[in-house]
């Protein structure tokens, strides 16, 4: 059966970065080529060095929303489906370890 899989999940990295809101727009740009189509949320901006730099490191908080097409012949393999894709696109990237906390599942 085809499953529309709606995915989400949170998670931190450290950017270097020239302020905030370069540090975030990086986020979002990786995460999005790594998932196209993906929705990024970024929750938190921590500056992570003591005196202030040209190009400072951040820790920065998000929540990221994915949806893709799955198949399985129920919705327990087409969840299970739906998360070895998603972190198959996220491997070697700094998001791997995105902690994914739910995965919304309808049939198509």
């Amino acid at each position: 059966m085809l499953y529309r899989a709606k995915l989400k999940g949170s998670g931190t990295a450290e950017i270097a970065a020239y302020g905030a809101a370069d540090a975030e727009a990086t986020v979002q740009k990786e995460l999005r080529r790594a998932l196209p189509g993906a929705t990024v949320d970024v929750r938190g901006i921590r500056r992570l060095d003591e005196e202030p730099r040209i190009v400072e490191e951040f820790l920065i908080e998000y929540l990221v929303m994915f949806q893709l097409e799955v198949t399985g012949e129920d919705e327990t393999s087409a969840r299970r489906s739906a998360f070895t894709r998603v972190r198959a696109g996220l491997k070697s990237t700094r998001y791997e370890k995105v902690s994914w906390q739910s995965a919304e599942l309808s049939l198509l």
